[in-house]
């Protein structure tokens, strides 16, 4: 991209003999030069933050699918522990739940006899 043409560096270095209609149309072309590259500018920074962004979103979600540590066969075998274990206290707090109502029961019965 060319930042000033070599006829308005000719024309500044001489002086200006040109017509007022000629410089203000010189004016304007390097305005236009200006914003042109102000956009261009603009335009690859946003594209700078939408990539930074666009790997930050990346990494999130590589983050969020990790591979599990564990197979599946030996997830399974700690979940089946779990359940015997846990199968293993509902019974004996059912039992002990059990016996001690049984065994309080016929103590009622011999109070409520006397």
């Amino acid at each position: 991209m060319e930042l000033v043409p070599e006829d308005e560096l000719e024309t500044s270095s001489r002086g200006s003999s040109a017509p007022p209609a000629d410089r203000i149309a010189r004016k304007l072309d390097r305005f236009k030069r200006q914003k042109a590259a102000e956009s261009k500018l603009l335009e690859i920074k946003e594209r700078k933050e939408r990539r930074g962004r666009s790997t930050k979103a990346a990494t999130l979600s590589t983050k969020s699918h990790r591979m599990p540590t564990m197979s599946i066969e030996d997830a399974g075998l700690i979940e089946m522990n779990i359940m015997n274990d846990w199968q293993e206290q509902t019974k004996k707090a059912i039992e002990e739940a059990t016996t001690s109502w049984y065994n309080d029961k016929p103590l009622r019965r011999k109070e409520e006899d006397e």
